[in-house]
C-alpha cells in the first residue's frame, strides 16, 4: 500500500505539471536568419532631416540707418535680456541701445544641414523687422542670437530649445541681376550647431542577436565607437574621423554592409560586387558595396587598376584609396594629368580626400598649375583643407581670411559668397598700379595714389564718425590693400600689428572689383557661387513669434584648423 500511494503522488504531481501553460520563446531572442543580407534590408538609418531655423537679434554699428522698430512683445523680451546682462553698476540705458540709429531688430533664418555635428557652420539670412524705418543694414555685425527651429514657434514667450548660435558680419547681394535689397544680407558661416545630430539604425524587426550581429559587424569595419547597440530595436551610430567630410557616404556605407556568415560568403560578395565594376552602367553602387567590405576587397580591386578603361580604373583607385591602400595614387594622378578626360574634378576631390597628407600635396601641387580654373580651384580647396604650404592664410580683422596661392598663371582674385568669407589671390603677390583713383558708392571706401607717391593711401567715411577714418598708408600690394582696409582700427596695439579702417568685407569686395575693372590691378575678378540662403523664404509676418535670442557682444571669427574645412 505504501508504494502504491508513493506512485498514486508522482503520477499527480506529473498530471498537474503537464497541465500548466507553456509560455512562448521571447521572439526577441530567436536567431533569424539574417546572413548574406545587406543592413539595409534588416534596419533602417534613422536621421533627421535638414532642420529650417530662425532667431531674432540687434544688428550693430550701422551708419545710422537703422530704428529700434519692433512688435511689443520682442521689444520687451530684448529690454528684459539686456538689463540681466548688464552689470548692475552700468550706466548704459537698454532702451537708447535698441532705439540707436546706428542698431536695428533684425530676423534671422537658416538651415542646419542634415548629419550635422557639433560646431558645424552654416550660412544664415538676415533682414530687418517688415514695416520699420530701417532703410539699410549694410556694414553691419549681428550680436550673438540662439537660432531655434522655425516650425515651433508659437508666441515670443514661448520656451524652446535652441538649436544654433548666429553671428557675425553682414554679406550684402551687390552682384545681383538688380541693386541689392538693403535690408536683407547673409552671414557667411554665421550659424554654428550647438548639438550633434542624433543618427540609428532602427531594426524593421526586434532582436537581440540581429542587433548584436550588425553592431559587430560595423564596429569591425569602422572602428569601436561606430556602433553601440542600445535596445533590441536600435544600435546608435557614431561618424568616424576618416568619414568626417563624406558623411553621406558614410551612411550609404552601413546600409550597404553584408552580413556575411563564412569566408566564403565573403569572397562570393566580393567577385559579384567586382563583376559588376566591370560591366555595370553605373558604377558607383558597386564600388560603395566593395567599400563597405573594406581591405578583403583589395585583391579584386587592384585587378581592375589595370583595366582599359578609365572609368572603371578611377572607381577602382579611389575605391581602394577610401580603404586606405595608396597602391591607387598613381592611376588617379595620370587621370588628373590628363586634360581630356572627364573624371579629373572627381580625381582630384578622391585625392584630397582620401589621401595622406604628403601624397595629397605632391599630386595636387601640380593641378595648381593647371590653365583651366575649374582644376586650379579644386586643387587649391583640396589643399587648402589639409593646410598645405602653397597656401599662406592669413585672418583679417577676426571676420575672413585671405589664402594668398604660390602657383603659376594668370593673377585671379576669387570671392567667395558662400559657407565662410575668404578672398583667394591666386599667383603670389599681386601688384597694383601707382596712379589709382577708385571708390565704391557713398564714398565709404576709396584708394587714391598719384604718380611718385610711395604708397596707396586708403581713406573709410562712415556717418557714425564726424570726419573720414584714414588716410591710411598701404603698399602697392593687394594683399596689403586688403589689410590696411579691413583690419581694426585697435589692431595696433597688438605686438607685429598695423590699425586698419574697420572696412567690412561686401565693401573691400567691391573695392577690388572697381580695381580689377579699371586696370589698377591686373588681375581676373572671379565671384564664388552665392550662397544658398538666398532661397530662404521668411516665414509669415502674421505670424507669432518666440522670444528672442540673446545679443551679446558681437562675434569674431577665430583663426582655427577647421575653418572652412
Amino acid at each position: 500500500m505504501r508504494k502504491l500511494g508513493i506512485w498514486t503522488m508522482v503520477v499527480l504531481v506529473s498530471a498537474g505539471l503537464g497541465c500548466q501553460e507553456v509560455k512562448p520563446r521571447d521572439t526577441q531572442l530567436n536567431r533569424p536568419d539574417i546572413y548574406g543580407k545587406p543592413v539595409g534590408d534588416l534596419a533602417r538609418v534613422f536621421q533627421h532631416d535638414a532642420v529650417a531655423v530662425k532667431g531674432f537679434g540687434l544688428v550693430a554699428s550701422l551708419p545710422g540707418t537703422g530704428s529700434g522698430e519692433c512688435p511689443p512683445a520682442l521689444r520687451t523680451a530684448l529690454l528684459n535680456y539686456i538689463r540681466k546682462q548688464l552689470p548692475k553698476t552700468s550706466q548704459l540705458n537698454p532702451n537708447d541701445l535698441i532705439d540707436s540709429k546706428n542698431s536695428a531688430v533684425v530676423e534671422i533664418y537658416g538651415v542646419i544641414p542634415q548629419l550635422a555635428s557639433k560646431g558645424d557652420t552654416f550660412d544664415l539670412m538676415v533682414r530687418s523687422i517688415p514695416r520699420t524705418q530701417t532703410t539699410s543694414i549694410r556694414g553691419g555685425r549681428l550680436y550673438t542670437a540662439e537660432m531655434k527651429e522655425l516650425s515651433r514657434f508659437i508666441s515670443y514667450d514661448q520656451f524652446i530649445k535652441s538649436l544654433a548660435k548666429a553671428e557675425g558680419q553682414l554679406l550684402m547681394d551687390d552682384f545681383g541681376s538688380g541693386p541689392a535689397d538693403e535690408t536683407k544680407a547673409y552671414i557667411l558661416g554665421g550659424g554654428v550647431v550647438d548639438e550633434p545630430v542624433r543618427i540609428s539604425l532602427v531594426l524593421k524587426e526586434t532582436n537581440y542577436y540581429t542587433a548584436n550581429a550588425i553592431r559587430n559587424q560595423l564596429v569591425q569595419r569602422f572602428g569601436p565607437k561606430t556602433a553601440k547597440a542600445v535596445s533590441p530595436a536600435e544600435i546608435e551610430l557614431g561618424i568616424p574621423d576618416a568619414y568626417m567630410n563624406r558623411k553621406d557616404t558614410f551612411i550609404q556605407l552601413i546600409e550597404r554592409t553584408y552580413l556575411t556568415a563564412n569566408e566564403a560568403s565573403l569572397q562570393e560578395r566580393i567577385q559579384l560586387l567586382a563583376e559588376a565594376l566591370r560591366n555595370d552602367s553605373e558604377k558607383t553602387a558597386a564600388e560603395l558595396g566593395l567599400e563597405s567590405i573594406g581591405k578583403p576587397s583589395l585583391f579584386a580591386l587592384a585587378e581592375l587598376l589595370a583595366n582599359s578603361d578609365e572609368i572603371i580604373r578611377f572607381h577602382a583607385a579611389r575605391c581602394m584609396l577610401n580603404i586606405g591602400d595608396d597602391r591607387a595614387l598613381n592611376v588617379l594622378q595620370k587621370i588628373i594629368d590628363n586634360r581630356q578626360s572627364l573624371l579629373r574634378l572627381e580625381a582630384i576631390r578622391a585625392v584630397g580626400t582620401g589621401a595622406r597628407k604628403a601624397d595629397a600635396s605632391r599630386i595636387l601641387r601640380q593641378a595648381l598649375e593647371d590653365e583651366t580654373f575649374e582644376i586650379k580651384m579644386a586643387a587649391y580647396e583640396q589643399l587648402a583643407r589639409t593646410g598645405d604650404m602653397r597656401i599662406s592664410r592669413k585672418l583679417i580683422g577676426g571676420d575672413f581670411f585671405v589664402d594668398t596661392v604660390a602657383c603659376a598663371g594668370p593673377k585671379i582674385i576669387y570671392i567667395s559668397r558662400k559657407d565662410y568669407p575668404r578672398i583667394t589671390l591666386f599667383g603670389g603677390d599681386i601688384p597694383c598700379e601707382k596712379n589709382v583713383f577708385v571708390e565704391i558708392p557713398n564714398r565709404r571706401l576709396t584708394a587714391n595714389a598719384r604718380p611718385g607717391d610711395p604708397y596707396l593711401s586708403l581713406i573709410r567715411i562712415h556717418s557714425s564718425f564726424p570726419r573720414p577714418i584714414g588716410p591710411l598708408q598701404a603698399k602697392y600690394d593687394t594683399f596689403d590693400i586688403i589689410r590696411t582696409a579691413c583690419e581694426q582700427p585697435d589692431a595696433g596695439k597688438k605686438p607685429g600689428m598695423r590699425p586698419g579702417l574697420g572696412a567690412s568685407y561686401s565693401d573691400i569686395v567691391l573695392l577690388l572689383n572697381q580695381m580689377c575693372r579699371m586696370g589698377a590691378i591686373r588681375a581676373e575678378f572671379r565671384l564664388g557661387p552665392m550662397t544658398e540662403a538666398v532661397k530662404l523664404q521668411p516665414s509669415s509676418e502674421s505670424r507669432p513669434e518666440p522670444t528672442p535670442p540673446a545679443p551679446e557682444a558681437p562675434g569674431k571669427i577665430q583663426p582655427s584648423q577647421n575653418q572652412g574645412r
